[in-house]
């Protein structure tokens, strides 16, 4: 996407709760979601799982996730970097 286009930031997706999971490489908490086909590895911006992971690890993150056969997951699109125009990422921003 081209730096200053305007478009939806936020978006969410429903997905199965066996298809998420969350992972901890490079000691950044990353949520992994499964459509079936292909694995997404997402960072996590949301404070509520960050903080329950720094205070207990990915196991403790996991604990929080709703008890639901499917998930709401937001989604956040950054914005693109200074030294790295026209890049951005996904992220995690919640999950209902």
């Amino acid at each position: 996407m081209a730096t200053g286009t305007d478009c939806d930031s936020l978006a969410a997706v429903n997905i199965e709760s066996a298809n998420l999971s969350f992972v901890q490489p490079f000691d950044k908490l990353k949520a992994v979601l499964n459509d079936g086909t292909e694995s997404y590895q997402l960072p996590v911006s949301s404070h509520i799982f960050k903080e329950a992971w720094r205070q207990g690890g990915v196991s403790k993150a996991t604990s929080l996730l709703p008890k639901r056969d499917i998930l709401h997951v937001r989604v956040g699109l950054a914005r693109d970097f200074e030294d790295q125009p026209n890049k951005c990422y996904l992220m995690v921003n919640g999950i209902l």
